[in-house]
Formats: C-alpha cells, sequence, structure tokens
C-alpha cells in the first residue's frame, strides 16, 4: 500500500513510470484490454498492452495501446497486476451481487410473512366480503405504523368486526 495518499503503489518487476500510467488506466484496463506479443519482420519483438476508450466529442472508440519494451519479465508483471485488479473487481461485484440477493431475499421473507398475517387477520373476521377487506385495510394501517399498533390490532380483532345481523329483524315475542 502506498505511504502518501496520491503515491502510487510500486508492482514487483515495473518501472515507475510504466506503474503511475498503469494505474492511471485502470479503470479501463481492469474491465477489457489485451496483452500481445508484437512480431513483425525487420523490427524487434515487443510487448504492449491494447485497449479502448470513449474519445470526447466523438461517436465511437478508438483503439489505444500502451507500449512495455522488449522485456518478457515485464509484461508478465504487467498482465498479473492486471489480471489481480480484474479479480478484484469480479470479487467485489459477487459480493455486491450477493447482499443484493440478501437484501431481496430478506424483502420477500417480510412480505410473504405479511401476507400471511393478514390472511389470518382476515380469516378470524366473520362477515362479508367488505368486511373483510375493511380488515385487511386496518391490518395494513397497523402493521404501517408499528409493531404495537399490530399486536393491539390483533387484540381487538374480534370485537371490531362484528357482522351485522342480515335479513329483516325477528318478531319479539309480545307480537
Amino acid at each position: 500500500m502506498p505511504e502518501h495518499p496520491g503515491q502510487v503503489p510500486v508492482a514487483p518487476g515495473l518501472p515507475g513510470a510504466l506503474a503511475a500510467r498503469l494505474h492511471a488506466l485502470r479503470p479501463v484496463l481492469e474491465v477489457q484490454g489485451v496483452l500481445q506479443h508484437r512480431v513483425e519482420p525487420g523490427r524487434a519483438p515487443a510487448w504492449r498492452i491494447r485497449y479502448r476508450v470513449e474519445e470526447p466529442g466523438t461517436d465511437g472508440r478508438r483503439h489505444r495501446s500502451l507500449q512495455l519494451g522488449t522485456d518478457q519479465v515485464v509484461a508478465e508483471a504487467t498482465w498479473r497486476l492486471v489480471t489481480d485488479w480484474r479479480e478484484q473487481r469480479a470479487a467485489a461485484a459477487a459480493a455486491q451481487a450477493a447482499a443484493q440477493a440478501a437484501t431481496c431475499a430478506q424483502r420477500r421473507q417480510a412480505a410473504a410473512e405479511h401476507r400471511f398475517l393478514r390472511q389470518c387477520a382476515v380469516l378470524t373476521v366473520r362477515g362479508g366480503r367488505d368486511l373483510q377487506r375493511k380488515a385487511a385495510r386496518d391490518f395494513d394501517q397497523a402493521v404501517a405504523a408499528g409493531p404495537r399498533a399490530a399486536w393491539m390490532f390483533s387484540l381487538t380483532l374480534p370485537y371490531r368486526y362484528q357482522a351485522r345481523p342480515r335479513g329483516r329483524p325477528k318478531k319479539a315475542a309480545f307480537w
């Protein structure tokens, strides 16, 4: 790790200027790029990293290359560094996806529990569909108000939603 803020960490086997340039290109290289060995007649074999960048002011990407020189040790050290960056990025993405999946599963579990409790509250209501719907709405409001309100709702449920007698009232015994 760098000792001072802004200092580029030195990778073993890399010259300082090359390490600084690689760290400047880290956001691009940890996503894409390739190590290439150039062998052309009449020229010395050389290593380079090829990558693409978005050019401001244009609609497309431009291919760029970072010359590494003729030393194979430097090329391998560079590629190890880039591979480590990619593995770190993949691990961070996997951890983020796992955390998101856990949060989603927890939310689904809470929603399933809420649906179950709501259905239990509705089933305890004697009466028609309108009265059951009113009980379900009141249950949702009580749960939104907090655990104490939901507890009080469950205690008072049988007394609040009593069905009205249906049909014509019965005649008294004196008629």
